[in-house]
This record gives structure tokens, sequence and C-alpha cells, in this order.
């Protein structure tokens, strides 16, 4: 089979049937040929994901990274931001009008999406109105590979600011485990309870890694009463 043929057979399967019948691989091979790398696209598409294991881990990688694991055009690492904001962009819009519990999943797949690949904690609050629309999503603060601060007062004085009825906190593991520690646990009662005392909702916790999510909220580690 032709290089040409076999990208319009990939094309032809990512449109008409799912995206998710097209591998990994191919998809980044697809991505990689509008680049202009030609039939070098699926050489270099599969030692990116020889060296980083999934789509989502070779288009949040570093640069650093990406060199050396394949010899690159220096326009790839910027193609490779727009594809990250793009995917963000989309997930974003899924949550962005309607009440956020009756979107959970897409919740879900939005913070995977924003957070799962990143390299060293975040911790990201979602500020919702009185009927848990999403009013503003905010990094709160960025961390080292184990540990991002975060602060009640902080929390409360935004959500006060923003005429928050009702929060929701996410923060990723880059050690992929999603279980939360003890200080995640203690962090999060302590916000809790300090929300509680200004008649503010904190509705769940969710921790996010590459390898699932957990839910404080599922877990029983959160002692609030529902909005």
């Amino acid at each position: 089979m032709s290089s040409g043929s076999y990208w319009r057979e990939v094309c032809a399967r990512l449109l008409t049937v799912s995206s998710d019948s097209v591998s990994d691989t191919d998809l980044l091979a697809l991505l990689l040929s509008y680049l202009g790398s030609g039939s070098g696209s699926r050489d270099i598409a599969e030692k990116l994901i020889s060296r980083f294991e999934t789509f989502g881990n070779v288009v949040t990688a570093g640069n650093g990274q990406l060199a050396d694991a394949a010899r690159l055009d220096p326009a790839v690492p910027a193609f490779f931001d727009l594809v990250r904001a793009a995917c963000t962009r989309l997930a974003r819009e899924e949550i962005c009008s309607r009440p956020i519990l009756e979107t959970w999943d897409k919740l879900i797949a939005y913070l995977r999406t924003t957070m799962a690949h990143q390299r060293v904690e975040q911790v990201r609050i979602l500020y919702l109105d009185r009927r848990n629309v999403l009013i503003a999503d905010e990094v709160q603060h960025t961390g080292t590979i184990d540990h991002a601060p975060l602060y009640p007062r902080e929390v409360a004085k935004r959500a006060l600011a923003l005429d928050a009825s009702a929060i929701i906190m996410a923060h990723n593991h880059p050690s992929n485990h999603p279980s939360p520690s003890r200080a995640d646990i203690d962090m999060t009662q302590t916000i809790n309870d300090t929300l509680n005392g200004l008649g503010i909702v904190l509705h769940d916790h969710v921790i996010i890694s590459r390898r699932g999510h957990t839910s404080f909220r599922l877990m029983g580690l959160l002692r609030s009463k529902a909005a």
C-alpha cells in the first residue's frame, strides 16, 4: 500500500467510524504528516509512542524529552501546544453552560484533559453559582512533582469575591496513583470546614492521574451538607 493510500485509509476510519478505531500511533503519525514529515511520520510516531506510551503523554512531553526521543522538526513542539489547547477548549465547552453536577462525566473528562499529564502537581478550583453552573475555573497553585500548597483563606477569599455558592477542588498526582494522601485528606477537611462556616459548599475534591481518578465524596471523606 502506498503512503498516500495508507493515510487516506486512516483518515477514512477516523472520520467515518470513530476516533477510537485509530491507534495512538496512527493518529500521531497522521498529525505529523500535516507538518510535512511525509513518509517518515510513522517512524517518528512509533519512536514517540514507544518512549512515552500514549498519545496524551507525547503531546504533553517537554521539549527536551521530545528531542531525546526522536529527531523532530522545530515546529512540532509548538504544534503539540496547539493540539493541547484545542483539546482543552473542546472539553471545557462541555461543562460551561449546564449545572456541573448534571454533567459529571464531562467534568471528569475535562479534568483529565487538562491535568492528567501535568508533570508537577496542580491545584484547580471550579467556582459555581447557586445553580451549580461554572463561574470561574482557576489554577490556584502549581507545585513540585509531589506537592502543591493550598491555603483555605485564599480559597474562601476568592469564592466570596466571585459570589460563589459552591466549589469543586481538583488536583493531579504525577505519580499516577490517584489515592489521596493523609495530607490531602486533612487539607480538604480544613477547607471544607472553612467554607461551611461561610455557607459555601465543597461538592467534591477530585484527584486526577493518568490511571484514573478518585472522588472524596464517593469515598465518604467529606462531611458537609449537600447544596
